[in-house]
């Protein structure tokens, strides 16, 4: 496939000054060469390329270990705000006892974090691997035709392609999530996972057309028609473990950037759709399960760990 952006020359300027928070470290192809930069056997490694400077990010699905982890800091996190509270809550109680003799009506009464509205926020967003559009690896070719490959040194796990999302510096998130339905791959230890143009060709955007929504509050639309899959390798890469990605089918994900919802086109042998399921062609595929612990009720307000603690409305 082709992927030919007509994107305004205010976007393309807007979009160089972005640098989206990652957990990932960006390796340049010069660094590589020169020596600066050697491989690191206990991470992995996502190279990818397509047409022009691209953008977008990975989520690294939490292990068991992980969740343990986060299982962990939920209950510190939940005993911490629940002590914050008792001390909330008398100085409080304090304050009613004072302005009942004036006739005053007191401040709102806090919210006791408990089990069902206490948060440490998604783990799911502890993964996040971000590249592009600056940190080039290499480029290649001229004009239109012109090449952009980027390589991020990762930790090993099984990832999701979130979507062309990038965020601004300054606060907030910008593009598509493909929450509906993607596509994820593993990476090994001491390994460059090799993505080629695989996000940008192999689906099927042939008679779809995209608008992702751009920073300066105008949208860019991404047109995209058939072309082959290209996995090739810089020359600098030929020496070392590399491997393909086996894709399959991802299902639905939270949209925790509040972006643009979209899902990634079928592509031929790995990901359908039956209306609104997503359907894997290599094996069943359930929903992405949430790890979060506990599950928050709907309706329930959400205390964050980092936040101050929320008041309810006084009576």
């Amino acid at each position: 496939m082709t992927f030919v952006k007509l994107v305004a020359a205010t976007t393309m300027v807007a979009l160089a000054s972005l640098a989206v928070p990652s957990v990932a470290k960006p390796v340049e192809e010069k660094n590589l060469v020169s020596g600066k930069f050697s491989f690191d056997e206990t991470k992995g490694y996502i190279y990818l390329h397509g047409p022009g400077r691209q953008n977008g990010i990975f989520l690294r699905l939490p292990d068991e270990e992980d969740k343990a982890a986060y299982q962990q800091e939920w209950v510190e996190e939940l005993a911490k705000a629940q002590e914050k509270y008792a001390k909330k809550l008398t100085r409080w109680e304090r304050e009613v006892a004072i302005v009942q003799q004036t006739g005053k009506n007191p401040s709102a009464k806090p919210i006791e974090p408990t089990a069902e509205n206490f948060s440490i926020g998604a783990i799911e967003l502890r993964g996040q691997v971000s590249f592009g559009p600056m940190f080039v690896f290499a480029k290649d070719g001229e004009g239109d035709s012109r090449k952009y490959a980027y390589m991020e040194e990762v930790e090993p796990g099984d990832y999701v392609y979130y979507g062309p999302v990038f965020a601004n510096p300054n606060g907030g998130y910008f593009g598509t999530c493909f929450c509906m339905g993607s596509v994820q791959f593993s990476v090994k230890p001491g390994v460059v996972t090799n993505i080629g143009n695989f996000l940008f060709a192999a689906p099927d955007y042939d008679s779809v057309t995209t608008k992702i929504s751009d920073i300066s509050a105008q949208q860019a639309t991404s047109v995209l028609t058939s072309e082959a899959v290209d996995m090739s390798l810089p020359a600098s890469l030929q020496a070392v473990a590399t491997e393909q990605a086996d894709f399959r089918a991802s299902g639905k994900m939270d949209n925790y950037y509040g972006v643009t919802i979209d899902r990634i086109p079928a592509i031929d042998g790995i990901i359908a759709y039956e209306r609104d399921v997503v359907v894997d062609l290599k094996q069943p595929i359930a929903d992405n399960p949430s790890p979060r612990i506990p599950d928050n009720p709907g309706g329930a307000e959400t205390i964050e760990a980092d936040e101050n603690l929320p008041v309810e409305t006084n009576p």
